[in-house]
Order: C-alpha cells, then structure tokens, then sequence
C-alpha cells in the first residue's frame, strides 16, 4: 500500500492521521535539513519533502493511496504454501560401459569430445571480445585520458522528467563518438535544471537527455525523478538559508515613524505583509507566537496578507511545504501605534502565487 514508498520515508503507517504526518515530516526535516551542521543531508531532505508533498494534502494523499491499492490489485503478493513433504528418489543407476569399448577407444573419444570443447570456448571467446569493442567506454575510466573542460551550460528542452541535484556543483553534459567509443565532455547542466530523460534504464551509468542542440548523457546519480514543481522545491530547500528569527523584517520599502503591533494567535509562526494602494510591498514581517513589534514603517492605509507553513526559504520568499496564505478583508492604518491580530475572522484565503507576487 506504498508504491513509491512515500509513507516508508516519513516513518509512518498508511493509516496515519494528518496529524502524525505533518509532526513526523517536522520532526525528520529539522535533522536533515541542509543547513543543520552535522546531520543535515540535501538529498535525503529533498526525498523526505519530495513525500510529504503528496501525503501533506488529503487530496493527494488519497489520490496517492488509490493508485497504491490499485497496484497492490494488479500484482497480488503470492501465496507460499509448504510443499510436501516426500523423500528424494535414489539416483538412477549409472550405465555400464559396453564390454566392446576398449580402453584405447575411450582415450580417443574423450579426445575428440576435448577438441570440439576447446573449439566452441574459443569461438565464444571472440564473440565476447568484438562485443567488448563495440561497448562504450563507462566515463568512470575517462580519468585515464586528458580531457577538456566541459563547455558552456545549455538549455535543456522538453517536458521535464528529472532534475539535476546540487551536490558536486554543475553536472557534465557528455558527448558519445563511436568512432573512438569514449564519452566526452561537451557542456554542464545547472543544479534544479529540469531534464526530459529518453532513456531511462541506466547503460553504463548514464541515462539520455533532450537538450537545446540534439541529446547528450548525463550521470544517472546526479539526477532525481520529478518536473518543474519538484525542482523548484527542492531549490527553495537546499537554499532556504537560515531560520528566521521573530520580528525580523525580511522585505522593506520605505521609511517612517509608524509602528505596527502584531498579536499572532496562531499556533505556528507567520509571515505578514503590508502592501500599499499599488500592491507593492511596504513591509514583510516573520512574527512568532504573542506579540512581535514592527517599527519605523511608513504611515498609511495597507493591505495586510500573512503566510504558514514549514521552512521559510529566504531564497524563494515562500514557505517549503504546507503553506497557506490569507488576506484581511480589514485594511490596515498604520500611524504612531497600529496593531493587528493574526488570525482574522474575516481573512480570506488566496493562492501562494498571489502572496509572493511582490
């Protein structure tokens, strides 16, 4: 009831409630987020979000719980019965050499039977040679030339499959001359470039790819499955920087003498925005649970919108997974002393797209 092992890599149960899912995605993202000095691991951290993206939303999560069952359907796991138990028939006697066969005619049909022995082995022997001279050389061994360095980065095109990972920097581009059977290198990827794989079993560890002027090959391990969503993500992961702390302005334009008094009631932290009459931001704001106190803001009528979720990523302006953004229908006067509670009775919830559109 796990096909891609999603529940296996939160370390729940498929019966889990909502509940045990967000606390168990939390409690393993605050070991291994990149950022945690000794147990922080981007490509683990990548994979756990990668899950809790699908079991985090009960749609997902039960469109995800369907195609499972329907897997475990179409292959029922088989039924081991123990065989019976019966005692193994005795070897069948050995046959008796014919009274004619002398000894000298035994010595020369073994020959014989030697002879064509060493003949078929031999034959086979050449056959595995021209093979193993027609095989790529693995780009593993290209260590043993002298190669270029890899070209400029290209665009890769169609839709995408994978994403390059960012551990070990840019990932080659290699090239295939079957003249010579060696891969070359020929450009380098950008890591989160989505790419559309062609090939997706492994030959020689490497995995065909679409890009702008024809194909190319690519180190499988330096892939992971997933399109555009999933790439972006797990850039916003691995560049989320380090966590905020309350009452840090993350965005601000313009000065004042204006204060603003932020009574969070929620139980988890937010992030709050201001925006003015032209909806560019004035202020965005981290507050934790109480009160947070902004100051030297500009006096004025706003909008006042705020965010949740988990990890906030100072490098995408957005939380990394579960976020959920709202707006109060009350605008906002900030002067000398302004508050505003979070959450609003009368906030309506809007698109994360429509929050960090700035």
């Amino acid at each position: 009831m796990d096909a891609e092992g999603y529940y296996a890599r939160l370390g729940v149960p498929p019966d889990a409630e909502a509940s045990e899912i967000t606390a168990a995605y939390r409690a393993k993202a605050r070991v291994l987020h990149p950022d945690v000095p000794e147990t922080g691991n981007a490509g683990a951290f990548i994979l756990l979000h990668e899950a809790y993206e699908v079991l985090g939303d009960e749609f997902t999560r039960a469109r995800y719980d369907r195609q499972s069952r329907n897997h475990a359907e179409r292959e029922p796991a088989p039924k081991w019965s123990e065989p019976p138990r019966s005692e193994p028939p005795p070897p069948p006697p050995l046959p008796e050499l014919p009274s004619f066969l002398s000894s000298k005619q035994l010595r020369v049909g073994l020959l014989a039977g030697l002879i064509v022995l060493t003949v078929v082995s031999v034959a086979e022997l050449a056959i595995h040679v021209v093979r193993m001279a027609e095989a790529p050389l693995p780009p593993r061994l290209e260590a043993l030339y002298q190669m270029p360095a890899p070209g400029p980065s290209l665009q890769p095109t169609g839709t995408p499959t994978h994403y390059v990972l960012p551990t070990g920097g840019t990932a080659p581009l290699w090239r295939y001359d079957r003249a010579q059977r060696r891969y070359f290198p020929a450009a380098h990827l950008e890591p989160f470039s989505g790419v559309a794989v062609l090939d997706t079993p492994a030959r020689d560890g490497m995995v065909e790819i679409r890009v702008t002027d024809g194909q190319g090959f690519i180190d499988a391990t330096r892939l992971a499955p997933g399109g555009t969503r999933a790439a972006r993500a797990a850039y916003c992961s691995y560049n989320a920087g380090p966590p905020l702390t309350s009452g840090e302005v993350l965005a601000r334009h313009g000065n004042g003498d204006g204060g603003l008094r932020i009574d969070n009631t929620n139980p988890e932290p937010v992030v709050l925005k201001l925006r003015d009459a032209q909806g560019t931001t004035a202020v965005s704001v981290f507050a934790g649970q109480g009160v947070t106190r902004v100051d030297g803001l500009p006096p004025g009528q706003f909008t006042a919108e705020y965010a949740t979720g988990t990890l906030w990523s100072r490098a995408c302006g957005s939380f990394i997974a579960g976020e959920r953004t709202w707006r109060l229908a009350d605008p906002v006067l900030v002067a000398a002393d302004a508050s505003v509670t979070v959450p609003s009775q009368t906030a309506a919830e809007i698109s994360p797209d429509a929050f960090s559109n700035d």
